[in-house]
């Protein structure tokens, strides 16, 4: 039952690969989600942009809009789609930041 929690499925329910839309910053490969190296350029920049310069989420999307970068979708930035996918990518590095923490301690034993 250890084996089926560490990969992040339920007991009784085998791992199934992602469905759904694939978020910014990464593609489908072979079934599975691999990171899409310029897309991940993009979030670092959105990243920075809201971090360490302090702009809006508005002011990021007119910053994408002026350069003629589009969403995942093809659709121009709003302020709204910036704030959706920082919080999707800070949420998905905290997890994966806890995630390694964790392991590291398994790893040290008791």
């Amino acid at each position: 039952m250890d084996d089926l929690r560490s990969n992040g499925a339920s007991p009784g329910y085998p791992r199934r690969s992602p469905t759904g839309p694939i978020p910014l910053g990464w593609r489908r490969e072979n079934g599975r989600r691999v990171e899409d190296p310029l897309e991940q350029r993009l979030l670092d920049v959105i990243r920075m942009a809201v971090d360490d310069e302090d702009y809006s989420f508005g002011a990021v999307a007119d910053l994408l809009n002026r350069f003629a970068l589009t969403t995942k979708r093809g659709l121009a930035w709003t302020a709204g789609t910036v704030r959706a996918t920082y919080l999707l990518d800070t949420s998905r590095r905290l997890r994966t930041e806890r995630d390694n923490l964790v392991e590291r301690v398994r790893r040290s034993g008791p």
